[in-house]
């Protein structure tokens, strides 16, 4: 089967990207032919890419660049005659609004993967560009239920019976990661050791995370150290951060790693004792999944993430970490001594949950989709 797929980049540096690109490996793995068309090349990757694209999000702001991406994926499809077109981040959907008005298109499908499956639509200035595009769209791949489920209620708001329409066509995805290699040694030492990895700002629930560690402080002798790792930039955000940590008294239990190599992350998760990020859904922004708990449980590592997010469907509650309420700290704060005191979760049932989540098996959920897709297309 010939797949053309739309990503920003490949590089597993965001969700967007692991997602696109765990995606194109596992449906090349399974011998499918695939050409992405992206913003960005990975020059380490050994997929056909084109960097033709211009950046999502521009999209939203800049009719031109929708424009531009619709003359993009004319020619390609021209070209390369594919039998799926997968718009693997949503903006680039647009183009297939405009393009619908004149020409036939192949099978399509899109990844509604979180925040902008949904913010289009709340936009006056993109709204009628992303209905028109679940309305064109033969499948949608919604990557946890509660982006299923925000999609479904933000168009029901709109138009009932485009909803029902989209409800037939969408349904949960299986994401999968590419297993990691084997961890280094862990590092000598006595404390237990939390880690977050994910960009600190608001909506990834930083200041929820440093407030939980200040409960468990209070209720656990525990000796524990809490590394945050991600972009940190500078700013009120980064101030009221490290006051905190000052005010709760855990001046030394905390460190801001900012950016670090790959080789330090791999070091990172094999001395972590548990994984913590605490997202924060906001208005129309929230966590589509949250690949990074499956990293963490690659390895072998408890994972804790929030309730009413797309975390639900990456954590199973009891067996590969807690789902918990973020701006609860006080029940955080007893998941964390069930982890670290109790050590209720155990590291083979987190690695065997992630067997569930390979990317094989998300390619052939994938496959399943397309083939249904493009017989009922050839009728």
């Amino acid at each position: 089967m010939r797949i053309l797929a739309l990503a920003q980049c490949l590089t597993p540096n965001d969700g967007w990207g692991t997602c696109s690109g765990n995606t194109v490996r596992g449906l090349i793995g399974r011998g499918h032919e695939v050409l992405t068309l992206v913003q960005t090349v990975d020059p380490s990757l050994p997929f056909p890419q084109r960097p033709v694209l211009p950046a999502p999000l521009t999209l939203l702001r800049n009719p031109l660049q929708i424009w531009k991406t619709v003359r993009t994926l004319d020619a390609a499809i021209k070209e390369y005659k594919p039998d799926i077109v997968h718009f693997m981040n949503e903006p680039y959907a647009f183009a297939l609004s405009i393009m619908s008005l004149w020409r036939r298109l192949p099978c399509t499908a899109i990844t509604a993967c979180g925040t902008y499956s949904v913010l289009p639509l709340a936009d006056r200035s993109t709204r009628w560009l992303m209905r028109r595009a679940y309305a064109r769209l033969d499948h949608v791949f919604a990557i946890s239920r509660y982006t299923e489920f925000r999609v479904g209620k933000e168009l029901e708001s709109q138009s009932p019976a485009l909803a029902e329409k989209v409800r037939k066509k969408m349904v949960v995805w299986t994401l999968g990661i590419v297993q990691p290699p084997l961890p280094p040694p862990r590092t000598p030492g006595t404390e237990k050791r939390l880690v977050f990895v994910g960009g600190v700002k608001p909506r990834k629930g930083v200041h929820e995370v440093i407030e939980a560690c200040g409960h468990f402080k209070k209720i656990s002798s525990v000796p524990f150290h809490l590394s945050v790792i991600g972009a940190a930039p500078p700013g009120k955000y980064m101030d009221a951060l490290r006051t905190r940590v000052k005010a709760l008294g855990l001046d030394g239990a905390v460190t801001f790693r900012g950016h670090i190599t790959d080789g330090e992350l791999s070091q990172a998760y094999a001395d972590a004792d548990c994984f913590l990020m605490l997202s924060i859904s906001h208005g129309h922004h929230f966590e589509g999944f949250g690949l990074v708990f499956l990293e963490a449980n690659a390895r072998g590592v408890p994972a804790i993430g929030p309730r009413d997010s797309g975390c639900e469907n990456a954590i199973e509650d009891g067996r590969s970490g807690y789902l918990v309420h973020p701006q609860n700290p006080d029940e955080v704060a007893e998941r964390l001594r069930w982890v670290l005191e109790e050590n209720r979760i155990k590291p083979d049932e987190c690695r065997a949950w992630v067997a569930e989540h390979s990317v094989e098996r998300q390619a052939e959920e994938a496959e399943v989709v397309y083939t249904r897709l493009v017989r009922a297309h050839a009728r």
